[in-house]
């Protein structure tokens, strides 16, 4: 185990401190998660914090079940609907930025988000799924050059977590994930 951050692949629970609601939430990559987050159970306004930090499991075969919450690395596709989606919040507001400096101030604001900023899905994949992953997995095999597939995904390609890898870092394209709600900051 040699990773970058100590919550790499771990399996983490988090605990809402106003309505006790608890979720178990995998991290699918060696990267950050967020010590909190707005609390998922609707109707509830708390903060869900990662508790229980002794207890998080290190997984990194962990092959999630449909319905399953995962932490991925946010796909750059979405920086600019989160950053019209944040001016939004300040219409009819001192802060929402005249017309002649709209663009300038969206293009900040997803030139904001980190490399490798912590995103939550709901794994919606099934047998049928892990089926088109491995299809999917030979096709990248043969379009991919061989460095690249090697140097990504070590001796793990063709194996279904490789392909869930492949398509929670490489594509995020919306085939096998739900769109996110919006969340807080870290």
């Amino acid at each position: 185990m040699n990773h970058d951050h100590k919550e790499a692949f771990c399996l983490m629970t988090y605990e809402c401190e106003l309505c006790g609601h608890r979720e178990s939430i995998w991290n699918s990559r060696d990267g950050v998660t967020p010590f909190a987050m707005g609390c998922r159970r609707p109707g509830c306004d708390g903060i869900a914090n990662h508790v229980e930090w002794e207890k998080d499991s290190y997984l990194p075969d962990h092959l999630p079940e449909p319905g399953d919450l995962l932490w991925i690395d946010m796909p750059d596709s979405l920086r600019m609907p989160l950053a019209r989606r944040r001016v939004a919040q300040f219409v009819g507001t001192p802060y929402y930025p005249p017309e002649d400096v709209m663009e300038e101030t969206l293009t900040n604001i997803a030139a904001s988000y980190r490399e490798g900023e912590p995103w939550l899905i709901r794994w919606l994949g099934g047998e049928d799924t892990l089926a088109e992953m491995t299809s999917l997995a030979a096709r990248l095999r043969e379009a991919l050059p061989a460095a690249f597939v090697s140097e990504w995904l070590g001796e793990m390609v063709g194996s279904p977590l490789a392909v869930l890898r492949i398509v929670t870092r490489a594509f995020k394209d919306g085939r096998f994930i739900e769109a996110p709600q919006e969340q807080e900051e870290s």
